[in-house]
């Protein structure tokens, strides 16, 4: 688990996400979402909570989620999940010979 300040604003932006919420009888706890194995990891967690000065932390499963999660949020756009990219590269090894006798990329590949 690691923690972070958190400003109100991430916290806005982590309430209308609609991830799972979670309720906790802590006076201290001002929000607890889980992942909906979508956007997030099911096993990913968030906790906010506030101290009596108000000032605001986010205890995480994985900073490297809630990061994403609102920079992916604050832009209007979330991630697609379950987009696979394949890259076939079964003529690698021609295409370096060919690279590697002195000829260009362009004469291989017109089209660049």
């Amino acid at each position: 688990m690691t923690s972070q300040p958190i400003s109100k604003g991430q916290l806005e932006i982590l309430k209308k996400l609609g991830l799972p919420e979670v309720k906790e009888n802590n006076q201290w706890l001002v929000l607890h979402v889980k992942g909906d194995g979508v956007r997030a990891p099911q096993s990913w967690n968030a906790k906010v909570y506030t101290n009596s000065a108000g000032n605001m932390k986010v205890v995480t499963t994985d900073m490297a989620v809630l990061s994403a999660l609102l920079a992916e949020s604050s832009q209007g756009i979330l991630p697609e999940q379950g987009r696979v990219i394949s890259i076939d590269d079964s003529g690698w090894d021609s295409l370096w010979e060919e690279l590697s006798s002195g000829c260009t990329i362009h004469s291989i590949i017109p089209s660049i």
